[in-house]
């Protein structure tokens, strides 16, 4: 594969996981919401509230999200032969 062709490959792979992960981030935001909403907590013997710990999750996706934006804005550098 010629280095040009690469780097449009490792792109659209990086804009792919980009979509991906703020898909991922927007269906689990929507999740936590609902738990806020409906104030939906832990079964444990000191239950505290779901979305403290779900929150975390769209956070994550987020992140990694950035991550492939950055790579997808900055163009992947093909690798030395």
């Amino acid at each position: 594969m010629t280095p040009g062709a690469r780097q449009k490959l490792g792109m659209g792979i990086a804009l792919a996981g980009w979509i991906m992960c703020f898909l991922a981030a927007y269906i689990c935001f929507q999740e936590s919401l609902r738990q806020y909403q409906q104030n939906i907590e832990t079964l444990w013997n000191t239950p505290i509230p779901k979305w403290w710990i779900s929150g975390f999750i769209p956070y994550g996706f987020i992140l990694s999200g950035l991550q492939f934006l950055r790579s997808t804005l900055s163009g992947v550098k093909p690798e030395k032969a």
